[in-house]
């Protein structure tokens, strides 16, 4: 069993596990404690992607492969020195590029690569100026009433399931 990290690429929320088989959710960014040099394939099973190392363990990150509007799942290897090395495209080998921070792939991989799924930080910013402004407008003066009408649905919790 291997520790692994289920980044949301909707909150952001992490979660970590240690098992040798994760079911994603949604598209999420996947951290896997596995040196690069430990990995002997990685293999494309419908929409899952089963990551085989040299000893013969098999870890399965099921619904890899799933994609909608957030773009598709993304692998991170961390070794044990703190290396972070992104995956760029399992289907396509191992191809590793090295990251500084998962944030990176939040951020910014995704209007680059075919994964998809990034958030430019200029949208970021753009989303943050429109809160910054429509908290401004609703204080407005005068009128101390202030009416909580429910609109606001609950945020989403990401679901991990783990598979011993």
């Amino acid at each position: 069993m291997r520790l692994l990290a289920v980044v949301s690429k909707l909150t952001g929320v992490s979660t970590t596990v240690e098992s040798s088989a994760v079911t994603l959710n949604a598209p999420s960014i996947v951290k896997l404690s596995v040196a690069r040099e430990e990995i002997s394939q990685l293999t494309r099973i419908n929409q899952d992607l089963v990551v085989t190392l040299h000893s013969g363990e098999t870890i399965t990150i099921k619904n890899f492969y799933v994609t909608n509007d957030l773009g598709a799942s993304q692998l991170v290897l961390a070794e044990n020195d703190g290396t972070l090395w992104w995956v760029e495209n399992p289907q396509a080998g191992l191809h590793f590029e090295q990251i500084a921070d998962i944030n990176e792939l939040l951020v910014t991989s995704g209007a680059s690569h075919e994964a998809g799924g990034a958030v430019w930080p200029w949208v970021l910013a753009g989303a943050v100026a429109a809160g910054g402004i429509a908290a401004i407008a609703s204080s407005g003066g005068g009128d101390s009433h202030h009416h909580s009408d429910g609109d606001n649905p609950p945020p989403i919790t990401p679901i991990l399931t783990v598979i011993p």
